[in-house]
């Protein structure tokens, strides 16, 4: 006897099962974006609008899942082909999953993706009212190691590589920057990526 009651096992049985459907379902949204990006790789590229509404699928997706409401609104005023798509999907992706992972469950939470051309650059946002980051963090979330994901009740820190690999991608391959604003509860990321990586020709 490990001194566990039946209801003791039902409520762990139960939390397993929840957490493995999350997990089917996470897995399931990435096979379907990455089975999205290999028909696109028939042609080497993909429009940044289609990045752009799978994005959107995905969010809509792992936000259901989490049980959580979530209104995502997209802003793009450029239409570009790429070949960097690959690129762009993981920093997106990181970034907007965060916003859903940071979002309460309570309430009804707003996340919006935004492109727009500025002189030789792509200039895209995300922008989240999901809960914001702590002034005193700001100046660390790119670094490795760090997280703003404890879980207050048993102290566990998940450790993602999610936005130092961002940071990495925006930076290193494609040559861009990244910053990150935050007040009152809401939370901005602002990218700039020249032109000419991601344009062809």
């Amino acid at each position: 006897d490990n001194g566990g009651t039946a209801s003791d096992v039902e409520l762990a049985l139960s939390v397993a099962t929840d957490v493995h459907e999350v997990k089917k379902e996470y897995f399931l949204i990435m096979r379907g974006i990455s089975e999205a990006l290999e028909k696109e790789d028939a042609g080497a590229g993909m429009v940044w609008q289609d990045l752009a509404a799978l994005l959107g699928q995905s969010v809509a997706q792992t936000a259901q899942a989490a049980g959580k409401q979530v209104v995502f609104q997209r802003d793009s005023r450029v239409q570009f082909y790429t070949t960097q798509h690959h690129y762009l999907m993981s920093i997106f992706h990181n970034l907007l999953n965060n916003a859903v992972e940071a979002a309460p469950t309570q309430g009804v939470h707003h996340i919006a993706l935004t492109a727009r051309a500025e002189g030789d650059n792509y200039c895209f946002t995300v922008r989240d009212d999901c809960g914001g980051i702590p002034p005193e963090r700001l100046g660390q979330i790119f670094l490795p190691g760090f997280s703003s994901k404890i879980n207050y009740t048993t102290g566990a820190i998940n450790r993602g590589l999610g936005l130092p690999l961002v940071k990495g991608l925006v930076e290193e391959k494609l040559h861009g920057t990244i910053a990150v604003s935050s007040a009152d509860g809401a939370t901005t990321f602002t990218i700039h990526i020249p032109k000419s990586e991601l344009e062809e020709g």
